[in-house]
């Protein structure tokens, strides 16, 4: 009988437990019940489109627009929507303000 290298009985020893360690894991992450979202979150975005819905649709920045699109049209059922999805338009749109303009001006001395 060939002789087994030490390397390949560790691997033996130690695959046999992680594999019953990690499939245990994944069966009690499948099985759990986890709350399907977070509850802050869920605010943040309620008032984010409370914000963006104040105004009158033609009044609406373009992001605004976009975003209270996206959340009516999840209200409609008209395309699968979760807080995953949503939060990747949010950062996609970026409410951050664009940077302000330096006030300097240059001026022209003459006589």
């Amino acid at each position: 009988m060939p002789k087994l290298h030490p390397g390949f009985k560790a691997i033996a020893i130690l695959a046999g437990p992680a594999a019953v360690i990690v499939c245990h894991q994944a069966l009690s992450e499948s099985f759990s019940s986890r709350q399907p979202y977070d509850p802050a979150a869920v605010r943040v975005m309620q008032q984010i489109y409370q914000r963006c819905t104040e105004r009158p649709r033609l009044e609406r920045t373009v992001r605004c627009n976009e975003y209270a699109t996206y959340i009516e049209g999840c209200m409609h059922s008209a395309h699968p929507c979760t807080l995953r999805s949503s939060y990747k338009l949010l950062t996609n749109l970026d409410f951050d303000p664009p940077p302000l303009r330096s006030a300097i001006q240059k001026v022209a001395v003459t006589e």
